[in-house]
This record gives structure tokens, sequence and C-alpha cells, in this order.
């Protein structure tokens, strides 16, 4: 281990991260809030993440694989309590357990909060849960390109065997990852005009817009999107770039060179497939249930909606829906664990799985019928490698078992089946509302503050995908390190 290339690694990040305390500054400025605490806060922050990288400015801080896993698993300890420092400093929580999930929570673009009065925070407050959100999810795309490959996953893994990645966008990953923030800034700018146009005053809509990108879920009105329930015009739009953003970004790239092949693969096409199909039976089962009794065109709208939010795990709620019939608690289940795309903001277990998974049970079915032939799985015709589908097994079988240990341990907590059940996998998918207690119009604020800690770690393991998170607790990563 070469402790001064983790500390440059570490600096990078939290220098970045002080930078984007700049907009809840403006925030305070611009609403005549008490913005000096904040701003010395950022200062402080980019004084000595600035003096530690000056220190360390003729060091090449490239990493290694062991490294690498490393700084990407200890960096949610560093932004979680750097994070909460607002949180304490405004007392706009009752204690530091609530300030750290819901700072876990924000970076990890979770979405789950424990605030009970949104409305009540100071601006600067609601700017810095959105910020968290929108730096979170840029962080992501990052992550996804540059550690996740080399971790073994599965996911991407196979989208740079898909060719996406081989063409190597630009000659490094800093210009890559450049690259693919200019996109997400697009989608961000484009995002608020459009949710401005829509009604949204300026403050609501570029703070909808940081969390809407990076599927994150914050909102700044304590009924998140039912406040605007009333707009179809702010619901069809976000429903547009929550699909958007569950995307993979480097399709996003690709199509900026007038290269359509990254939205023809299987995965994404699975995903709107999925998500259509999900949300037409959602919509007709709500128009179908008498004790809703909602017309046809705002079934559908409330349906695609909220399938949107649970599927991409942005965690918006345009009507609370905890108390409908079982079968749309099903579709919301369903939608939690299926997930967005690979290589996007989205969390959950990835469309891309569930088509290596789909793919290996026809070869299997097919062996049963001709036990002596020969079948090569393909994905856009391309081989899956038994490299690959071993990593993606492996990932199902991470996630299910966290999943079951946490549900265990909730329900030892005393909560109903329902509510343990959701509660996990909104965690470990970073999907953020559940079902039951923890309801779309509900909050996390019940919980002990030992619970918040042991739930902040489980969205770090869903953020991480599981693998890179379990891979530095093993012997085998420490014993050459």
């Amino acid at each position: 281990m070469r402790p001064r290339n983790l500390l440059k690694s570490l600096s990078v990040i939290t220098f970045v991260m002080g930078c984007s305390m700049i907009f809840p500054v403006i925030a305070g400025v611009v609403y005549g809030e008490q913005f000096i605490p904040f701003a010395l806060l950022m200062l402080t922050v980019l004084g000595g993440c600035g003096s530690i990288l000056w220190w360390l400015r003729h060091h090449d801080a490239n990493l290694n694989l062991r490294e690498g896993a490393l700084v990407v698993t200890s960096v949610w300890l560093v932004l979680g309590l750097i994070g909460s420092l607002p949180f304490v400093i405004y007392d706009s929580t009752a204690s530091f357990s609530d300030a750290f999930f819901e700072t876990i929570s924000g970076f990890t673009t979770t979405g789950a909060s424990i605030m009970s009065d949104i409305e009540a925070l100071p601006k600067m407050i609601l700017m810095w849960r959105s910020t968290m959100h929108w730096f979170g999810g840029m962080g992501i795309i990052v992550f996804s390109i540059a550690v996740l490959p080399m971790v073994g996953n599965g996911a991407m893994q196979l989208i740079r065997a898909e060719g996406i990645m081989d063409e190597k966008l630009t000659p490094h990953i800093r210009d890559t990852a450049m690259m693919l923030w200019k996109v997400y800034l697009a989608f961000t700018i484009a995002n608020a005009i459009l949710l401005y146009w829509g009604g949204m005053l300026p403050f609501d809509a570029i703070n909808h817009a940081f969390s809407t990108i990076a599927t994150g879920g914050f909102s700044t009105k304590n009924d998140s999107f039912g406040h605007y329930a009333g707009s179809d015009a702010i619901l069809w739009i976000t429903v547009f770039f929550m699909i958007l953003s569950g995307i993979n970004y480097l399709a996003h790239f690709k199509l900026l060179k007038k290269d359509f092949s990254g939205y023809r693969t299987d995965e994404p096409r699975l995903y709107l497939l999925l998500f259509v199909t999900i949300s037409l039976l959602a919509g007709l089962m709500i128009f179908r249930d008498t004790s809703i009794d909602l017309p046809f065109y705002d079934s559908m709208k409330y349906a695609f909606f909220t399938i949107a939010s649970i599927m991409t795990t942005t965690g918006f709620a345009a009507i609370d829906y905890v108390d409908w019939t079982n079968a749309f608690g099903i579709f919301i289940v369903m939608a939690m664990v299926i997930g967005g795309c690979a290589g996007s903001t989205a969390g959950g277990i990835k469309v891309i799985r569930y088509v290596v998974l789909f793919k290996a049970l026809g070869v299997e079915i097919k062996r049963m019928v001709h036990p002596r032939g020969v079948y090569i799985m393909m994905m856009d015709r391309r081989k899956i490698t038994p490299g690959i589908l071993t990593a993606m097994l492996g990932f199902f079988a991470l996630f299910f078992c966290t999943n079951a240990v946490l549900i265990i341990y909730l329900s030892m907590r005393g909560l109903d089946l329902t509510t343990a059940l959701t509660t996990s996998l909104a965690m470990v998918g970073n999907v953020g509302p559940g079902l039951g207690l923890v309801g779309p119009m509900e909050n996390y604020s019940f919980f002990a503050w030992y619970d918040k800690y042991i739930l902040s770690v489980a969205m770090v393991i869903g953020r991480l995908e599981c693998y890179t998170f379990f891979v530095i607790l093993t012997r085998e990563f420490w014993k050459r390190f």
C-alpha cells in the first residue's frame, strides 16, 4: 500500500466536493441567509485539501486495483463526515447520526431522508442536499467506467466487451470523465429549463434537476412531486429525464458523435420494454381498482411516474401509494429489484444482469433438450465469457445475501415484513422510499441512531455494487498490500 497515493486521491475527491459547496453558498447569498459559516467550511475544506495536493504535487498518484478499491470505499466515510457538517452547523438535524444518514443518502443518490419538515429548512441546506446528489452522481459515472471493470463485477466488464468502452472514447480516463460530465451538465441544464417552463420556481427547478439527473430523490417539498401533481408538464418532463438518466452515459456520449449504436444494444431495449410493460400493467391495475377511483389518464400518469421513479432508483413521489392494493406493491418491489442500466447513476441490480441471466437460462434449457449440443452465449453479437457469467451470478448472490441479512436484522428490531423487506431493498438498491412505514410520504427518522449507521453502510454497499465493498474484507486483499 502506498499511503501517499491514497491521500492524494482522497484529497482530490474531497477538493471537488468542497468546490461544489459554492452552490449552497450562492443560495445563501441570494436568499439573504447566514451563509458565512457555510463559506468558512468551504474555504477550510478547499484550503486543507489544496495544501495536501500542493505537498504531493510531484507525486504520481496512479492507483493499482487494491488502492482503487480502498479509495472508493473509504471516500464514503470522508464525504459522510465532512458532508454532515452543514447539517450540524445549521442545527438542521436532531443528532449527528441523522446528519450522517442524510449525507450518505445524498452522496449515494439514495434519497432516503430523516427530515420531517423539509420546507422549513434554510435554502442553503436544501441546495446542499441536492448538490450532494449531483456531485455523487458525477462521481458514480466515473466510478462505473474507471473502477468497476477492474474489480470484476460483471456488468461493466460486459459493457467493455460490447465495444462501447473498447473504442477508448478519449485517450485518458480523465478526458473521458470530462466528456461524460459535459453530457451530465447538459442534461441538468435542459431539465432545469424545462421544469421552469413547466411552472416551477427557479430555485425548485434547479434543485429538482440536480436530483433527477443524479437519480437521487431529494425534493424541496414535503410531499415531493405531489406538490406538482396538478402539472402534467412537470410530471412528464421528470419521467423523461429519469428514464434518460437510467441509461448508460457512454451511450449518451456516443450519441453526440451521431452514433446511435449505444441505444440499440440489448440492455437499453430491455430496460425500456420493462419500464413500459410494468407501467402499463400498473396503470391498468390502478384504473380497475374501485377503491383508488382514478380516471384512466391519471392512472397511467401516476403509474408511469411511480415506476420510472422506483425503477431508476430516483425515489420521487407524485402520490401516496402506500395504502393501495398488494398488487401495486408487487410492481413497486419488481421495479426496485430491476434498477437501471449499467454505467448510469441508477442503482439496483441493473438490467444488463437480467439480460445475461435470461440468456443463460435459455442456453440451459436448450442443453436439457440437446445435451450434446455446443452452445455459446451471445449478447449483441459478442460472446459472454464464463468469467463474466460467474461475476454476474456472484453479484446476484451478494446482493440477495446482503438483503437477507438486513431484512432479518430489521425484523428482529420489530419492523413488519413489508417495511423490513422494502427498507432493505431501498437501501441496498439506493432507491429511497419503500412501503409500509417507509412509504413515499414517510421518512426514516423513527429508526434508532445505530440503525441509521447500519443503513448508511447498506447504502454504500449498494452504491459500490457489493464487490468493491466486500473485496476489502477478504484476507487475500490485505495479504500482499
